[in-house]
């Protein structure tokens, strides 16, 4: 369960993570209609050469919109997560449970 809930947290941050790490903004319309910059690839039409800071330099950090959490974000974290249960810690838990079974009386 520890691991699970270390993973989906770095996966909620992964978005923020690129948008601190992008070069380039385009126009977009937000749900309701206003609108928003996204980060975008310089190659995507519309593209704009801004980072995150400008955004906030220029009053505009509201209007920028994370990208949506994807699946590929949980496969990038997947690839970098580390396990917070140690082989050694596992040895004495199954050491535990072959001397006292699994329901220690």
């Amino acid at each position: 369960g520890s691991d699970c809930n270390v993973v989906v947290k770095d996966v909620l941050m992964e978005p923020i993570r690129m948008l601190r790490e992008a070069t380039h903004f385009r126009k977009a319309r937000g749900p309701d209609g206003d609108v928003v910059y996204e980060a975008c690839s310089p190659s995507e039409p519309g593209a704009e050469d801004r980072n995150l800071q400008w955004f906030v330099d220029n009053g505009l950090a509201d209007k920028v919109t994370p990208p949506k959490i994807t699946m590929r974000d949980f496969e990038k974290v997947l690839l970098r997560a580390r396990p917070t249960v140690s082989k050694s810690d596992l040895e004495v838990f199954e050491n535990f449970t072959n001397e006292f079974g699994e329901e220690a009386s």
